[in-house]
């Protein structure tokens, strides 16, 4: 392999496989019959399980292990994090996780050589690309000095393609109608294989966090162990996480907490906000619409960021600085309005005619309404 590669080694990358403990038990001599929890103890794994369930809330990020000696105690720490992860039944929570292993994992990709790749994304992740030994080569723009030429070394079929880049498709470079189609393959270079390869990587650990979770009724049936970092990570997330549906304050610029009624909002904005739950990726005009209309309610930069960080190609620099210029903290120091009514028609986002010229017109007669029907004990809204 070329000097400067990394060497794939399966138990550093154990969300690979569909039974990681199975796979310790027939190739790592971990007996047959030990229990999971026999296995967490006999590689003292519960503090990393901890800490990867931290850095994932905390950072959206995981730390892969990087000492051979360590790494079935990684597989062990990572299924059983996943576990905990799943009998908490906290769709953020899970998305989230997902996405730090499928984040982690891309970048692990730059230091694998085309041969590794393609083995990753056939065996494993079950995509079908294929390596062209002879790059595709067309021109794309003609110059004074020549044409521009853009260079394609994997294609990858039609199917997989539309599977994997269904949440990338807000951004026009990843749309089908703008691909290199042939003989059923569309043509990528070796950063969207990347970037697909993460995405197969998100669905593959969204898919399992599912499938264990169905497996589990609650969170008392784990074993003492898991149980109570369970419950640590439900106050984990209670405390991190801005629920627009859950919670009834947030901060608000300026200071002091703004009430709000999320159960409210009109169905083009609810619309939106599942999307990004969901971590499905957001068009320019929805993300637009989202941050506008949560800006309009006072509801802090902070907060709406909150919102873009469920997002599967989140930038925080990127992310804030766009939020803090729709705020007129930036630039021309105007603060942005949501589209209306009219022009949400026009660009698909509308989902149900509400009679009113603009979302936030529909919230404020919403609440109106809450409020004269005696609202919430409680209540300080504001701005009615």
């Amino acid at each position: 392999m070329p000097s400067g590669r990394s060497i794939f080694r399966l138990l550093r990358y154990s969300f690979l496989l569909d039974d990681p403990i199975g796979y310790l038990r027939s190739y790592e001599g971990i007996p047959q019959g030990m229990s999971l929890i026999d296995i967490i103890e006999m590689h003292g794994a519960i503090p990393r399980i901890r800490e990867i369930i931290s850095s994932v809330i905390e950072k959206e990020s995981y730390s892969f292990e990087r000492d051979e000696k360590n790494l079935k105690r990684e597989a062990v720490s990572l299924y059983s994090a996943m576990i905990v992860t799943s009998s908490v039944k906290d769709n953020w929570l899970m998305n989230r996780f997902s996405i730090s292993i499928a984040k982690s994992f891309g970048e692990e990709l730059n230091g694998f050589d085309e041969e590794t790749m393609i083995k990753i994304a056939r065996d494993y992740l079950k995509i079908g690309v294929r390596f062209l030994a002879e790059p595709l080569v067309i021109p794309i723009r003609k110059l004074s000095r020549g044409d521009q030429r853009k260079s394609f070394t994997f294609s990858i079929t039609i199917f997989d393609y539309m599977r994997l880049g269904k949440r990338l498709e807000g951004d026009e470079k990843w749309r089908f109608s703008n691909q290199l189609i042939s003989g059923g393959m569309v043509y990528i270079q070796r950063a969207e294989l990347q970037r697909l390869m993460e995405e197969a990587v998100y669905y593959k650990v969204l898919d399992k966090l599912k499938s264990i979770s169905n497996d589990i009724s609650d969170i008392s049936i784990l074993p003492p162990q898991l149980k109570d970092i369970a419950v640590e990570v439900q106050s984990q997330v209670a405390k991190r996480r801005i629920s627009f549906y859950g919670e009834s304050q947030i901060g608000g610029e300026g200071g002091g907490a703004i009430a709000y009624k999320p159960e409210l909002f009109p169905p083009c904005i609810k619309n939106i906000l599942r999307k990004a739950s969901n971590g499905e990726n957001l068009s320019h005009q929805e993300r637009f619409q989202i941050a506008t209309f949560l800006l309009n309610l006072n509801i802090s930069i902070d907060d709406v960021l909150e919102v873009f960080k469920q997002l599967p190609d989140y930038n925080e620099k990127i992310a804030r600085y766009q939020v803090e210029h729709l705020a007129g903290k930036r630039g021309s120091g105007i603060k942005y309005k949501p589209y209306d009514c009219e022009k949400s028609k026009a660009i698909g986002l509308c989902v149900e005619d509400c009679g009113t010229k603009t979302p936030i017109q529909k919230y404020k007669i919403e609440l109106r309404k809450h409020l004269k029907k005696g609202g919430d004990n409680n209540d300080k809204s504001r701005d009615v």
